[in-house]
């Protein structure tokens, strides 16, 4: 079963995570989980995840 090509752009670091993630032979169901969940961080930091760091970041004021 063919997958489906979109046409929008991907950015270098997207293509990154697919290529590293096909390298691995890593399943199409794990790629998917695995760009939903970069996804997700990138929305809960706001911002991309290439530039999350290990520190926590500052508490939201009330």
């Amino acid at each position: 079963m063919p997958y489906p090509v979109l046409d929008a752009p991907i950015s270098p670091l997207r293509q990154r995570l697919i290529d590293d993630m096909n390298m691995r032979r890593f399943s199409r169901e794990t790629q998917r989980n695995y760009l939903r969940d970069i996804g997700r961080l990138a929305t809960f930091l706001g911002r991309s995840p290439d530039t999350a760091n290990h520190r926590r970041p500052a508490p939201v004021p009330d």
